[in-house]
């Protein structure tokens, strides 16, 4: 009779190694400096030709929502276990959908942008509510390893 893996019984995946691992969540958090760069510097969102004024209703959101992956990012490049990975993106994760609901529901973008700005906006929604179980799920399951 052959064994069937049961959550108890399967072994969880290999990590990368450290150094890949540091590497990425170093990429990862260049990557949310320049997009805060871009919006609160140059060219600043004000002058992004297809935002409208009513950017200025989310642009804290937004902003939150990119500090918070910069922050986790450079957490997990001095300390990265898998729970805490797992709780750094389930608080980016959630701050994200609220920045998302509030674009949505302003959708501050210039006319000819609306359809694909709409489409973007909730296929990140949906990727965002799956992203929130999928860390919990992460989280849960590396908490029960632990014990």
């Amino acid at each position: 009779m052959t064994a069937v893996a049961t959550p108890r019984t399967a072994r969880p995946r290999p990590r990368q190694p450290k150094a890949a691992r540091v590497l990425g969540h170093l990429v990862g958090a260049a990557v949310d400096g320049v997009l805060l760069w871009v919006v609160l510097v140059q060219p600043g969102w004000e002058d992004l030709p297809f935002l409208t004024s009513e950017a200025a209703d989310v642009v804290g959101l937004v902003t939150a929502s990119i500090t918070a992956a910069l922050v986790v990012q450079l957490v997990l490049v001095v300390v990265d276990p898998p729970w805490l990975v797992a709780l750094g993106d389930l608080v980016v994760t959630s701050i994200g959908l609220v920045a998302t609901v509030a674009l949505l529901r302003v959708l501050p973008v210039v006319a000819e942008w609306v359809t694909a700005a709409r489409v973007v906006l909730w296929v990140g929604l949906v990727g965002g509510a799956i992203g929130v179980v999928a860390a919990l799920g992460r989280l849960v399951t590396s908490a029960r390893r632990r014990a």
